[in-house]
């Protein structure tokens, strides 16, 4: 992962993503540490996003100061509550992130998100974290987030593509003056494999691969692009120099309205991300 770090600075990006249960932030601190020493990007020139575990709800600062020791920084651009639940289990995301009960769900830790988003807040005031804001949070648990918070959630970063375009949701987040961040914003080809019976992918999607023809560029780029002319920033995840090209090179060309609409219009409410499924528990994320 280190590597893919540095190939993806050398390329031109400049968010980085992480979070501790990715279990990499080790790796992606090194590789960060080398770019900034040798002078090849200045800190303040780079986005770091990282994201507090389910398990680590009532030991926040301590959970933020674990990544920062690990990234090798002095503070973070972006902290989200990686998910609006809160776990038991031991801190720093030890394999499997939860302690489940005898039926093999996931035990709750009897924490508020009000109680949470407070011990987020005291990371802005402690110079922790620049922005703080939320992942995950669908309407109901976002609204009461913007309800009770002192500082305002940055972003919510949500799933978000084609095939899942919550567009109604999207427009509501930044109507309240919160960016919205697309993870999965290919639609997950390897998670649908796994989770869905290999369901089908957008990059697959004919009316998106003729918009492609039509620009001379991948499927990929046309959803990506789709994703920023909306309104929508992106994390396209690959570790390959080329897919890492390919992801970037989205600035020569721009989709037309009857484009745009052409793409909204494959929208199946198709979710990828079903994370409940690992932790025994119905949740929609």
């Amino acid at each position: 992962m280190g590597e893919a770090v540095k190939e993806a600075i050398a390329v031109g990006y400049r968010h980085i993503d992480c979070a501790a249960v990715y279990g990499n932030e080790k790796e992606v601190g090194a590789a960060l540490k080398e770019c900034i020493d040798s002078g090849f990007v200045a800190r303040e020139d780079l986005f770091i996003t990282s994201k507090l575990w389910n398990t680590d709800h009532h030991r926040v600062e301590e959970a933020c100061r674990r990544t920062l020791e690990h990234l090798q920084l002095d503070y973070l651009d972006l902290y989200l509550v990686h998910f609006p639940l809160a776990f038991d289990g031991k801190p720093g995301c030890e394999a499997p992130g939860f302690e489940a009960d005898e039926a093999g769900r996931a035990k709750m830790m009897p924490k508020s998100l009000q109680d949470t988003w407070r011990d987020m807040e005291a990371l802005t005031d402690a110079g922790l974290a620049r922005s703080i804001g939320v992942s995950n949070y669908e309407f109901l648990t976002f609204n009461d987030c913007l309800a009770y918070a002192r500082v305002p959630p940055a972003c919510n970063q949500i799933e978000a593509h084609p095939y899942f375009a919550v567009d109604w949701f999207v427009q509501y987040c930044r109507s309240k003056g919160v960016a919205v961040v697309a993870h999965t914003p290919l639609g997950g080809a390897a998670a649908n494999a796994a989770w869905r019976g290999g369901a089908s992918s957008p990059l697959a999607d004919d009316a998106i691969n003729a918009i492609a023809k039509a620009h001379g560029v991948s499927a990929a780029q046309v959803c990506l692009r789709w994703a920023l002319q909306r309104g929508t920033a992106i994390i396209p995840k690959s570790t390959k120099r080329h897919r890492l090209e390919e992801n970037f090179a989205l600035f020569e060309f721009e989709l037309s309205a009857d484009e745009m609409a052409a793409v909204a219009a494959v929208d199946k409410d198709q979710r990828s991300n079903k994370s409940g499924r690992n932790w025994g528990i119905e949740f929609k994320a």
